[in-house]
Order: structure tokens, then C-alpha cells, then sequence
């Protein structure tokens, strides 16, 4: 990705998924530090599910004429010769207001935020999972911008499903390093055939 030439990738759902309940995964090497957005669905520039670098920290908000809930890590992600594998676990049904959502570095769960407020319970993201404009690469929908400088592979958005890190990644017992691995999950399904279409 690269944001002097606005790429990005869009896409559009043919129909609404479970918006209480879905998994993130994907890994990203970034080249810079920089308010750059990751994944993000809308409806204009003001209102939007995002997923995003605050300069060296991740954030993931969503804000409808206000702010629904905000997540912001303490830890740093600034290592620009890594790869970062980032999973976001969302069930918003759980009772518990902080197993709402939850955050995996290298499969690590994040328990440190400088920012820390919950959805609801029962909460239903607007535009995520929904029949809105998807960003990767970018947010804002409506007016895509901070687009990012860097690398994204290996994405998967699972629908229905709170995973944790280990259906995508392992342990190297021989580099005792975080590792891809292919995808695999019972009871998964696949979306509506619908692909991302290239921006940029």
C-alpha cells in the first residue's frame, strides 16, 4: 500500500452479517508512523467502524454522532522491519463488558490501553460486518484517506465467529516466534462470493 497514490482496496457486501459477533485477522508491515487507517466501514467521514495507527499505537472506535466505544493499546507498534499479526475478536453479547472485544498482537491478548471503553452489551456495529463500503488500506468511507504506507496479507474476516489467535498463527517451536498458518475453523462460512475490488 501506498499512500502517495491513495491505495486502497473496497468492498461492498451484498448483504449484512452478524454484527455482533466476528473476527479480524491479518498481518502488516508498516513503513512509516503515521495516522494511517487499517480497515474501516461507513457511511460518510464523521460516522464509521475504524481500525487504525494513531502514529505508533492501534485503535479500533466506532462513533455515530458520538463515540460508541474506544480502544487505544499502550504498547507501541514502531518496529518497521517487522510484521505485526494483529487479530480483533468481537462478541459483543458476552456479559462481561471487557470480553467484548479483544485485541491479539502476535498472539499475544492486549491488556494495557491508554484508551479503554466497551460497547454496549448486545451492541450491532452500523457498518462493519453490514452492507456499507469496506476500506482496507484506508478509512472514511465517503472520503477514503490516511491511507497506509506499507504491507497487508494474509486477511481474514470470519463472520459469526470469536476467534483467538490460534487459528491463524502458531508458536515456532524452533525460533519460538509467532508464525502464519492456513485457516481453518469449524462451522465457518464462506461470505457471498463477493471480492475486494482494487483503489489506487
Amino acid at each position: 500500500f501506498d499512500s502517495d497514490k491513495s491505495t486502497h482496496l473496497t468492498r461492498t457486501p451484498g448483504s449484512a452479517g452478524n454484527r455482533k459477533t466476528w473476527s479480524l485477522s491479518f498481518w502488516v508491515k508498516r513503513s512509516t508512523a503515521a495516522f494511517q487507517g487499517i480497515f474501516c466501514g461507513g457511511a460518510s467521514g464523521t460516522n464509521s467502524d475504524d481500525l487504525y495507527f494513531n502514529t505508533d499505537y492501534l485503535e479500533f472506535s466506532a462513533y455515530y454522532g458520538s463515540t460508541q466505544f474506544q480502544l487505544k493499546t499502550d504498547q507501541v507498534l514502531r518496529d518497521f522491519s517487522a510484521w505485526y499479526h494483529i487479530v480483533i475478536s468481537v462478541d459483543t453479547t458476552q456479559s462481561t463488558s471487557a470480553d467484548r472485544i479483544n485485541i491479539y498482537i502476535n498472539g499475544v491478548k492486549v491488556e494495557d490501553f491508554s484508551i479503554e471503553t466497551y460497547p454496549a452489551q448486545d451492541f450491532e456495529f452500523t457498518y462493519l460486518n453490514n452492507t456499507s463500503q469496506h476500506n482496507l488500506g484506508a478509512n472514511h468511507y465517503g472520503t477514503p484517506g490516511y491511507y497506509v504506507d506499507g504491507l497487508i496479507t494474509d486477511v481474514h474476516f470470519v463472520d459469526g465467529l470469536a476467534l483467538g489467535p490460534g487459528y491463524f498463527g502458531y508458536t515456532d517451536p524452533l525460533t519460538n516466534t509467532w508464525r502464519p498458518k492456513a485457516f481453518r475453523a469449524e462451522g465457518t462460512t464462506v461470505n457471498d462470493g463477493t471480492v475486494w475490488s482494487s483503489t489506487g
